[in-house]
């Protein structure tokens, strides 16, 4: 079963409780009543992706230059104007440089519906010997900032007690690029430790998690 993880958008300045009821009142909510709540979320919030300086179509020379570039890969150039008003403002997250909210481990390069700042979470949850019922459990649970900080921490134990366990390199630590053979001890201990540095990058931000 797929699993992603995104930033939870950050309530728009002075709707900060509005946020956070809203917030609680959508668990376990269902049918129409969740999709007002969405609405009046989304109405409440501002997406991750508008508060990271992202270059954004028609208002910098960098994501004008990337949009005529696809157009042209796409073969429809002579659509180009149409093209830019309708992604006007949109943010390219692909020209920002690399970092821990842009996880390495991520489906968005072969999925429509997800941005750069996605995380492959089912990395994280079919690794559920070694990270417990408990985080297994919040992995497929929104969370806030403090939760999300909380649950950073305690991946972070998780994965360091597991290299202290089989002996692993230090470098499995701090090593940004998936390099370590998959299904080794290696690989899987990197994985936790780019979720607890993903959890860690956007909840000191002031984000929380969405489970997509």
């Amino acid at each position: 079963m797929a699993l992603d993880w995104e930033p939870l958008p950050k309530p728009k300045p002075g709707q900060e409780r509005e946020f956070d009821d809203l917030f609680h009142k959508l668990e376990g909510a269902r049918g129409q009543r969740r999709e007002r709540l969405l609405e009046w979320f989304a109405n409440a919030s501002e997406p991750a992706f508008t508060q990271i300086g992202a270059p954004r179509v028609g208002y910098d020379e960098a994501a004008d230059e990337w949009l005529v570039k696809r157009v042209e890969k796409q073969q429809r150039m002579p659509e180009l104007e149409e093209i830019q008003r309708e992604m006007r403002g949109y943010c390219v997250l692909t020209l920002l440089p690399p970092c821990d909210g842009f996880p390495v481990y991520s489906n968005y390069i072969t999925s429509d519906s997800l941005e750069r700042y996605a995380f492959n979470a089912v990395l994280v949850t079919a690794e559920r010997e070694i990270i417990g019922d408990e985080l297994f459990e919040r992995a497929h649970t929104a969370m806030l900032p403090d939760g999300l900080a909380e649950f950073a921490e305690k991946l972070h134990e998780v994965a360091q007690r597991f290299v202290l366990e089989h002996g692993l390199p230090g470098h499995v630590e701090t090593i940004r690029e998936p390099v370590f053979a998959e299904g080794s001890q290696e690989r899987r201990a990197h994985v936790l430790f780019a979720a607890a540095k993903w959890a860690t990058y956007w909840s000191y931000r002031g984000h929380g998690m969405m489970p997509v």
